[in-house]
């Protein structure tokens, strides 16, 4: 009887958690897509940094840091007071965001804005080339909005890129040059919100190179590449941008809207290979799962087969093996809240991966 009014009080305590877990959840997922299904509304005239994140390359095993290659980067005071705290997730992803010289104003374009000049050694000019022949890209965000590479000969979503390329490498036949990208044309889509201001809807970027040591290039020649490109052996580079806003025609009501295009920023290559991965996924676990059936339906087919028998004799003889084990269901392991706390986490971790799953298989959240 003692033992039994002790256990009361825990049970109830695990069971008010419980219910308290069950309403406050849909509460919290709720104030959270309620959050990302509503942009950040700006005025006219606000600036609004652009941060970047790490380089990464799908022929490098590694992504870098950033400004690991000498380029345009803000003093050591901005650098530590604007620092972006990334939480466990971006750091075993390798991301690491860091605030950077660049920057726009809603609704005004700039033609043409100077930010550094840049003299290489020959060392760092080296390490740059090394990363552009292994095709390394810079990433950048814009009010959350990861930066996308549009090349200039194209404007299908399907020859999106995520992220902007150092450069081109040089032709195998060594018919053109390294270049680098130093001039970056960004283009910001925005609409208009109900409550008045703008919200960003897309973020874009044509990069070109251009051999420009004084002034500033004209735009149009420079995206067209009428002028000289930018190479190593000239190992002193000037780093252009301009920026330009054009109202978006389709009208963002969902977050999954506003993501649609980053969705299918993906090389048809790379969706056929994730096809192939979860086919090669499927395939083994239907392996495993046939071979593991055979091996239990032949460890337990003379015992089924025993139970199949109408002779009750056998009820009186030793038992051994699997079967002692429906002894042990009923009795209680030791430190039973803790082995329940862990089994429901489990099972929560793995209903909201399949929620995810599903989620993201329906086009409601993009992985």
């Amino acid at each position: 009887g003692k033992r039994k009014h002790r256990l009361v009080p825990r049970w109830g305590h695990f069971a008010l958690l419980s219910l308290l877990l069950l309403f406050a959840v849909p509460g919290v997922s709720c104030a959270l897509l309620d959050h990302l299904s509503s942009p950040t509304i700006y005025q006219a005239g606000t600036e609004i940094p652009i941060t970047v994140n790490s380089l990464t390359s799908k022929w490098g095993l590694l992504p870098y840091n950033f400004y690991s290659v000498k380029t345009c980067q803000p003093d050591e005071r901005r650098m530590r007071d604007e620092r972006i705290h990334e939480n466990l997730g971006e750091i075993l992803l390798g991301n690491r965001i860091l605030s950077s010289m660049y920057s726009v104003k809603v609704e005004e374009n700039v033609t043409c804005r100077e930010v550094c000049f840049v003299a290489y050694s020959e060392s760092e000019m080296k390490r740059l080339q090394k990363l552009i022949e292994q095709q390394y890209c810079a990433h950048m965000f814009l009010d959350g909005v990861p930066l996308l590479e549009r090349p200039l000969n194209a404007s299908a979503e399907q020859h999106l890129r995520v992220g902007y390329q150092l450069g081109v490498p040089a032709a195998s036949d060594e018919s053109t040059k390294t270049t680098v990208h130093n001039y970056l044309h960004f283009k910001v889509t925005y609409t208009h919100a109900e409550q008045g201001g703008f919200s960003i809807t897309g973020f874009y970027v044509v990069p070109s190179s251009v051999n420009v040591l004084t002034g500033c290039p004209d735009p149009e020649t420079a995206e067209g590449g009428s002028i000289q490109p930018a190479t190593p052996e000239s190992m002193d580079v000037k780093y252009f941008y301009s920026v330009s806003w054009e109202l978006d025609t389709e009208k963002i009501e969902f977050v999954a809207t506003r993501w649609d295009v980053y969705a299918r920023a993906v090389h048809p290559a790379s969706k056929r290979g994730r096809l192939m991965a979860i086919m090669n996924s499927l395939a083994l676990l239907s392996f495993l799962g046939i071979i593991v059936m055979v091996i239990l339906t032949r460890t337990v087919r003379k015992d089924l087969l025993s139970y199949a028998d109408a002779d009750l004799a056998e009820e009186n003889s030793e038992e051994s093996g699997w079967k002692l084990v429906r002894g042990d269901v009923f009795r209680a392991p030791p430190n039973a809240l803790l082995f329940t706390s862990l089994v429901a986490t489990g099972c929560q971790v793995v209903f909201m991966a399949g929620v995810v799953v599903i989620a993201a298989v329906l086009g409601v959240v993009h992985l």
